[in-house]
């Protein structure tokens, strides 16, 4: 059985750098079935991350004035049906009725939070135990140099740092694989 894991934390927090990251080590490394789903239907980054285009070139979409939520619920759909070992839906880094939205409908096992600042930490730490879900996990990301987790603004993802190695052996620890 599937354990999901939201991911929230403040916008450009290193949200999707970190779960693209940590799943690919755990396929690579631990040999378990990861899916990470992008929740953020407005923002097109983890096709930035595969290359379709750069970050800077990315098609965004703004605001609640469009039909987001047919993306969103397909999105929010692959996230309930995954049989992966470990399915992470990454949310937009902005609280509005989209990520009540995801909260409520995706019915996730647990959540994980990632932030530049611990008061971002408390902040969606709070926000998730609002809607009911348990924060097991909380990262405290920075952009420096040399960088940890996060490679500056170029978003390189690094399966092998040793900061995702460790947080991985963490997370497989908590799930008994």
């Amino acid at each position: 059985m599937a354990k999901r894991y939201l991911v929230g934390g403040p916008a450009n927090s290193g949200k999707s750098t970190l779960v693209l990251s940590l799943a690919e080590h755990l396929r690579r490394q631990r040999g378990l079935t990861v899916e990470a789903i992008e929740f953020d239907v407005w923002s097109g980054s983890y096709r930035a991350f595969h290359g379709e285009f750069t970050f800077k070139d990315r098609p965004k979409r703004q605001g609640l004035a469009w039909d987001w939520q047919t993306p969103l619920r397909e999105r929010i759909a692959a996230f309930r049906a995954s049989q992966a070992d470990i399915v992470f839906g990454d949310l937009p880094g902005i609280v509005d009725e989209a990520i009540e939205l995801m909260c409520v409908v995706a019915k996730a096992d647990a959540a994980l939070v990632v932030s530049f600042s611990p008061e971002g930490l408390k902040d969606w730490t709070a926000f998730f135990a609002a809607h009911g879900l348990p924060v097991e996990f909380r990262v405290l990301t920075f952009k420096d140099d040399p960088p940890v987790i996060v490679t500056g603004m170029n978003r390189v993802i690094s399966p092998d740092h040793a900061d995702v190695a460790a947080f991985a052996a963490k997370l497989v620890g908590k799930i008994g694989n």
